[in-house]
Formats: C-alpha cells, structure tokens, sequence
C-alpha cells in the first residue's frame, strides 16, 4: 500500500460448467398406437411439444430429478407424472392418452348463496368452489365417480353424488347447511327422582341465540340440532335450584351426560 505495507492478497477459485445439456424423450399415444399430437410434455419450466408421430424431447435439463407430466385439453394421461433422474439421458418415457371427461357443478348455501372454498373431489382428483359457488375437475378418464363435497363446520344435503363419465357429467350440484349436533342429559333430584317439567335454555355465548327445550317424564332432555360453537346450558323451575346452576359447553360433536341435580326451594313463614 502507500506506506509501504505489503498488500494482503486473497485467492478464489471457480469452477466452470457448460450449459445443461441432457434430455428427456418419449412419445404420448393411445392404447391403439395412435399418435397424439400436440401434447405438451413438461419437466419444471421446460417442455416440448408432440409432433404429428406422437414423439417429443425436452432438451438442455439441468442434473438433478424431474417430474415429467403431460397435458391437453379433453385428455387424460397414463401414468399422471413419471420421476427422471439426468445424467444420463432418459429416453422412452411413454404415456398412454385417452380422452378425458369434465365434472362441473355449483355449491350454494341453504339460502341460495354461493359457497365458495368447497373442496369437491373426485377419486384423486379435487377442485376448490370459486366465488360463485362454481368448481370443475377436468380431464378424468371414463369410468363412474364418487363426487364428495368437504367443507369444515358444515354438511351436505346429499353428502356425495355418484356419476359416470363418457360423456361430461354437468350440473353435480350440492347444498352446505351448518353442521348441527345433538345435546342431550337427564335432571334428577338430590334422592335420584328423575324430574319433569324443568326448563333447560342452551344459550350460543358468541351469538346469544336461545333454544329451550323440556324433560320429560323420564327427566331426560334433548337439544336435536344446534350448530357448533360454545354454550351455556341452564335449567329452571319455580320448585327446585340446580347443582350446577349453569353449564357451559363446547359443542364440537355430540354431547350425552350433560346432567344436572336439582334442590328443592323451601318457603319459611314467619309469625
């Protein structure tokens, strides 16, 4: 440097590569040996295109493994995806094309309104609903097909839809109603006497709604259909005090046991 220091000095080494030069190649035909042009086969971000005889190469693969799979329009092909490991290169790798066959449907809500984010599948195929209530999966060979609508918190009307494809099976429509569970337990007094004629109120925490329903002669009580969510349970009768006066539960699936015991209320007169 300039005060006549000697200059630190630093090494690098580097390695060139060429540019990938392997490649994958194959041909895409129905069963027959018919050729199917115009298939385009990838591998990552590359791809090539079958020509008129139903061959295609995919050239200039970086090292490494490829998931190699094909698509057209109305087409379905065997095997989906094949896995490719280059170098070396990877020739004959063939799938069989037949033609392909759509399910398309609609999922609205008990009201009509569009359900959106309702996975739909179909064997290993599955569609998500759009804003519109709208799904199609696309491309399934011929064959019958059980169409299954999931959505968390909710059931279907018609929890699924069997069909059979050759040609496109439309209108595979479905209604999400909220998931409802049963809540169910007895009230009984402090000697084990089942008593009736008690009020219970299930009470929704997040939403204040109210169902009540009433024991029976065999003091047993049932909530049929109450939505998921956190409730309040609470008996009540003019002749009796509750132990515990209220319970609360999450209601998840269906809930049995839900008991109460009941105290009689004594009246003291005074002179």
């Amino acid at each position: 440097d300039i005060g006549g220091n000697a200059a630190a000095t630093t090494q690098w080494s580097f390695i060139v590569e060429g540019e990938p030069t392997s490649q994958v190649s194959g041909s895409v035909k129905e069963a027959d040996g018919t050729p199917v042009p115009g298939v385009t086969v990838h591998a990552g971000e590359l791809q090539g295109i079958t020509g008129a005889n139903g061959n295609y190469v995919i050239a200039g693969l970086a090292d490494g493994t490829h998931q190699i799979t094909c698509e057209l329009e109305n087409w379905y092909f065997d095997p989906p995806a094949v896995a490719v490991t280059v170098p070396p290169d990877q020739p004959n790798i063939d799938f069989t094309a037949q033609p392909g066959f759509d399910i398309t449907g609609r999922v609205v809500a008990a009201d009509g309104q569009a359900k959106a984010g309702v996975l739909v599948t179909a064997a290993d195929r599955s569609a998500y609903t759009d804003a519109n209530g709208d799904y199609a999966i696309l491309d399934l060979p011929a064959g019958t097909y059980r169409v299954v609508p999931v959505l968390d918190g909710f059931d279907f009307v018609d929890p699924y839809e069997d069909v059979t494809l050759g040609p496109d099976a439309a209108n595979i429509n479905f209604t999400a109603v909220v998931e409802t569970h049963a809540l169910s337990g007895s009230v009984q007094t402090t000697s084990g006497e089942r008593l009736q004629g008690v009020a219970l109120t299930a009470t929704n925490v997040n939403t204040d709604e109210q169902v009540e329903v009433v024991t029976g002669v065999s003091g047993q009580y049932v909530f049929q259909a109450l939505e998921a969510g956190v409730y309040d349970i609470t008996p009540t009768i003019a002749t009796h005090q509750f132990l515990p006066a209220v319970r609360r539960i999450e209601l998840a699936a269906q809930a049995t046991e839900v008991n109460f015991v009941a105290v009689p209320l004594y009246t003291v007169s005074l002179p």
